[in-house]
């Protein structure tokens, strides 16, 4: 396909539309979804007069390409270079942010403290382009950066002052409280995203599923099981993989079981969840024969299996 391409933008430089605004930010998509960076740039520089759809491509060939910096250094440059960035250009520079806070520290500095400022510099230029900021989906992008770079209040006080939301926006924050282990906060925000019957989607049930194991409760389990069978989402692997992990952690294996068996085709996670579960409850036997039954179906046990299972071999005293 790289050939093909190539063989396309010589085509276009002899026809004289290589440096077409159109057509050179579908090259610079086309390189970078190829590989070929350095060629992506090279078509973005030979742009005579470059707009912001013309940036944004390249910024998103960076993002893709998980350089974050180069993204974040590129959005810098745009603005030097007088161009005005748009709702796609602020998502795509939050989302290198967002990348970036989860590279481990260098010589003892913290990561998250230099992409938080340069976050909350981005934040700024949101807020001065007003009808940028209005857009729930940048908003949802900065609430999930200050979670990444775990400030908590800024992604609150971020969410709380966005005049529009959608189901992405409850869900980032949904995610930030899951990831710094605010676990009631959590449940709290969910059960008011229903009260104020906002649509839900799977992730959002499987976030709270998350939040359940880590407050430990049958309740909620038992009420997103029950939506589940409500909404006609019973057959999302994800969905129904991580209501089995949730009970399978409060050792309630008779509704864990009961989920797995009406899994068309249980992968390996789905069994590992459920050895967990037997492990958890205290029932070896039970977990020995489903490792035993993994094995008669062909599913192939991965590391995730074997310390489920031998988890449950120290739970129950089974040294040999």
């Amino acid at each position: 396909f790289l050939q093909i391409g190539q063989a396309v933008h010589i085509h276009a430089w002899k026809k004289g539309f290589s440096c077409n605004i159109f057509i050179a930010g579908a090259l610079i998509s086309m390189y970078s979804s190829c590989g070929c960076i350095r060629k992506a740039e090279y078509v973005f520089h030979m742009i005579p007069k470059r707009n912001t759809v013309a940036w944004n491509k390249m910024l998103s060939a960076y993002l893709e390409r998980s350089e974050g910096w180069k993204t974040l250094q590129l959005y810098r440059e745009m603005q030097q270079d007088g161009v005005k960035p748009d709702q796609q250009t602020l998502v795509t520079a939050l989302k290198a942010c967002c990348m970036l806070a989860q590279v481990q520290p260098v010589e003892g500095k913290s990561m998250k403290k230099i992409v938080l400022e340069i976050g909350q510099a981005i934040h700024i230029d949101a807020i001065n382009l007003k009808d940028v900021f209005v857009d729930a989906f940048v908003g949802s992008a900065l609430v999930s950066m200050y979670g990444n770079c775990e400030a908590l209040r800024e992604a609150e006080a971020t969410f709380d002052r966005l005049p529009e939301r959608n189901l992405v926006t409850w869900n980032a924050m949904i995610c930030v409280y899951l990831e710094m282990n605010h676990y009631d906060e959590a449940i709290h925000l969910y059960m008011k995203m229903t009260k104020d019957g906002q649509v839900i989607n799977d992730v959002t049930l499987v976030c709270v599923l998350q939040a359940s194991i880590g407050i430990a409760s049958l309740e909620v389990c038992h009420q997103i099981h029950f939506i589940i069978i409500l909404s006609e989402i019973d057959q999302c692997p994800l969905l129904l993989t991580s209501l089995i992990h949730a009970y399978g952690n409060i050792a309630y294996m008779t509704d864990a079981t009961a989920v797995f068996e009406g899994l068309f085709q249980p992968d390996v996670v789905a069994w590992s969840s459920c050895i967990a579960g037997f492990g958890q409850e205290g029932n070896f036997e039970a977990g020995i024969q489903f490792l035993e039954k993994m094995c008669i179906e062909g599913i192939a046990a991965d590391e995730v299996t074997y310390c489920s299972f031998l988890s449950s071999c120290g739970h129950t005293g089974h040294v040999d």
